[in-house]
């Protein structure tokens, strides 16, 4: 199957759609759906049926394989994207930012505060 057949999943579909709203570059577009698609292969299932722990998971699986902090700040902006727009996960699950910061009670966090958490954790290393 060569590119101009391929089949595209209704959900690429639409967050090819939220991006092109957007006028997002090809590059960052590029990028973010290559996030996504790590994300999706790493959990041999759809990314949308991604837990909490399933990206705290992914992240560490990131980190553990060498990747780069610039990569990994790519592959979490796409995936904060993908959740907050896509999924419209994002705005109405949490009500300030203590959720982020209490991981432990899983009813409190939501995909894109848990992106957050993970990336202040990714900044706090790469500057210490």
């Amino acid at each position: 199957m060569n590119d101009s057949t391929r089949v595209i999943s209704p959900l690429r579909q639409r967050m090819l759609e939220d991006m092109r709203m957007r006028k997002l570059a090809p590059q960052t577009q590029a990028s973010y759906v290559r996030g996504v698609r790590r994300l999706a292969g790493y959990l041999r299932r759809p990314p949308d049926t991604a837990t909490v722990e399933d990206l705290r998971n992914f992240q560490l699986h990131l980190v553990d394989r060498g990747t780069s902090p610039i990569t990994l700040n790519a592959t979490i902006t796409g995936l904060k994207f993908f959740f907050g727009v896509t999924l419209d996960r994002g705005g109405d699950r949490c009500p300030s930012d203590r959720c982020a910061r209490n991981v432990s009670s899983s009813d409190w966090v939501c995909h894109e505060c848990a992106l957050v958490w993970l990336g202040r954790g990714l900044a706090s290393a790469a500057s210490g």
